[in-house]
Parts: C-alpha cells; structure tokens; sequence
C-alpha cells in the first residue's frame, strides 16, 4: 500500500512529466500564491546573483488554479488537499509542544490559536530540480539559494538524492538558514531531486514581537513579513 507522502510526490511527477506549456497555463500570479512557479523565477538568494535551477508548484485550499489542475492531473487537488489536512494536524503538534516548553502568560494555545486550517498563507508545495548536464553548471547556477523560510515552521519531505545544507556557525545551528547544493558526487547531478515542503503560516494580523519583550527586533505583522518577503524573491 502506497503511504500518503508517496502518493503526493507521484501527483507531483506527474505534474512536472507536462511540457513547459502546459505547466504555465497554471502559473503563479503576482496577486496569489497557488501555482506554478517556473525555472529562474524565484531568487532566495538574490545577492549571490545565482541563477536557481528549480520548478515548484505551491498548492493553497480553494485556490482556483489549483483546482484547474485537475484538468491534466486527475484527482489532484482532492489528493493534494488530503495531504494538506494532514500536514495540518502534524504541524499543530509541533507547534503545541513548542507552546509547553515556551512557558507564556498567554496560555497554552498561543501559537495554535494562530494557526487554522484555513485563512492562512500556508502552502504545501512541490519542488522538481531536474538533471544538470555538466556543460553547463558553472558558479553563475545553483539548485536553492542559501536562505531562511518565511513562516513560522517547515516540514520537509525529501528524496534520496540529497544536497540539503544547514548553516552552522560557532557551533550553533542557526534556524532554518539552508540551501540545496548540488551533491559532491557527480553522478549524481544527472539525477532529478524532488521534495515536498509544509510551510506553515499563521494568520496574516499576528503580530510578531520579541517574547521577553525587547526590541532587538521591531514588531511586524505576519502578512507585511511575507509581502516584504515575496518582494525580494520574485
């Protein structure tokens, strides 16, 4: 019996088999989230100057063009949206065990309250990185540039192909600081790598302040930090 996360990446193999023109009939606006996304389109590195070698399609409940999807990829959005309910319940355990070590006056719900199944920003998404051919890898090309997510938590499901890196500095992990480097061996790039990542969101008027009450970090809302976000990025 197939397993639910394996169920998703052949949706998702599926999806990336369609030629590129079929793909951008269900492309990402600038005004929504759902869609496609396309090669080169995303930088989260933007300083490096680096071209990011990666397709990805970021399914969000009742987004229209996710549900067109459907049209080439029976029963995606039914499936997808499963997966999404799943992910839900997981990541608000998460979230709840982070509340109980927290220890806030605001109650043991704090982070959950912010995070409903719907209303939010959170996307379950699909990521392709197809094969590079020698002849053309140079400095100028990468698979992920380095970069933090922008929600309060990931979860990530990934092949074997590997290539994930967590910054580590002073021998302490900074937090979700990452990027998908090409593997040393070399065999290996001619290999496709697929993931599938759960960012989760919480709702757009949260406000984001330091808990011990600092201001090393001014206040911000969630939803002005995803458009600050998303403005360096496309």
């Amino acid at each position: 019996m197939m397993l639910p996360v394996e169920k998703i990446f052949q949706f998702g193999k599926t999806f990336w088999s369609l030629n590129e023109n079929r793909k951008i009939q269900f492309a990402k606006c600038r005004s929504s989230i759902g869609g496609y996304v396309g090669e080169g389109v995303e930088k989260l590195d933007a300083g490096s100057g680096r071209r990011e070698l990666r397709e990805a399609f970021n399914f969000c409940l009742d987004d229209e063009t996710c549900i067109r999807v459907d049209q080439v990829v029976p029963n995606f959005y039914e499936n997808m949206s499963s997966f999404y309910q799943y992910c839900h319940i997981l990541s608000s355990a998460v979230l709840s065990i982070i509340e109980r070590y927290l220890n806030v006056e605001e109650g043991v719900d704090f982070l959950t309250k912010w995070h409903p199944v719907q209303g939010t920003a959170t996307t379950l998404r699909l990521l392709h990185y197809p094969p590079v051919p020698l002849q053309i890898l140079d400095s100028s090309s990468t698979r992920c540039g380095e970069h933090s997510d922008y929600g309060s938590l990931t979860l990530l499901f990934q092949d074997m192909i590997g290539g994930l890196e967590v910054l580590k500095s002073s021998l302490i992990l900074l937090y979700k600081k990452h990027r998908v480097r090409l593997p040393e061996n070399r065999n290996l790039w001619s290999l496709e790598r697929y993931s599938i990542a759960f960012f989760v969101h919480p709702l757009d008027e949260c406000v984001i302040e330091c808990l011990d009450g600092s201001k090393k970090y001014p206040p911000v809302t969630a939803g002005q930090y995803l458009l600050d976000k998303y403005a360096q990025t496309y």
